[in-house]
């Protein structure tokens, strides 16, 4: 550097000394959140839920978190919320996994968006599936519904039965719907009426005494 002036000769040395300075933090700093820290994998279903971790937002994914307990809360419009208190160890791996369900029992999110659907199978689903043992098994008319029979035009006839549970406990039903589709027409109403009776009491007896039914008609406001 014989033909390098001075001040060039301390701007390289600068640059150089920063260059050093800041492959040592950036080195450090991975050394650090490697020991130091521990990695949360979290995987979330609807991925497009609200997730925050003690208030802060956050995504999917593979995290550095430093040491310590922690709570993720989800919500999501259309689903029940849900929220789970965990702990981040220095030099481990954390797996949170939730799956939403859906307020309306009978929801079709998880069938139209394959990726949440994939995340649910492995997130949350253990749970999903006991709830649904315990239901099928204190009410086993669940297990034939939904059930349709009706045909699919603009002004559909036949009926539709579904069931609801109750807003508190999800191992509970509610009430019954059968939804009669009659063209308003009274004749038409009474004939899928009696339909729907012969098929709820062909799956379970006494039916009626054991759950609150009610028929309507969703294409006639004379019902």
């Amino acid at each position: 550097m014989q033909n390098i002036d001075n001040s060039t000769k301390v701007k390289i040395y600068s640059v150089l000394a920063i260059f050093g300075i800041l492959s040592l933090v950036i080195i450090g700093w991975w050394i650090w959140s490697d020991i130091y820290c521990g990695k949360l994998l979290l995987s979330i279903a609807p991925e497009s839920s609200n997730i925050t971790i003690n208030g802060k937002k956050i995504q999917n994914g593979t995290h550095t978190i430093t040491p310590g307990k922690y709570k993720v809360e989800v919500s999501k419009d259309g689903f029940e919320s849900a929220s789970k208190e965990f702990e981040i160890k220095s030099g481990q791996k954390t797996n949170i996994s939730l799956a939403l369900a859906q307020n309306d029992p009978n929801g079709t999110w998880y069938n139209e968006h394959e990726k949440d659907d994939i995340i649910r199978s492995g997130a949350g689903y253990a749970k999903i599936t006991e709830t649904m043992k315990r239901l099928t098994e204190k009410h086993p008319i669940v297990k034939h519904l939904p059930y349709t029979n009706s045909t699919k035009t603009s002004l559909p006839t036949g009926f539709s039965i579904t069931y609801n549970l109750d807003a508190k406990d999800k191992t509970e039903v509610k009430d019954i719907s059968v939804r009669i589709f009659s063209k308003c027409n009274s004749s038409n109403y009474d004939f899928y009426k009696d339909l729907a009776t012969n098929w709820l009491e062909s799956k379970e007896k006494n039916i009626f005494k054991k759950y609150k039914v009610d028929f309507i008609d969703p294409t006639c406001s004379l019902h």
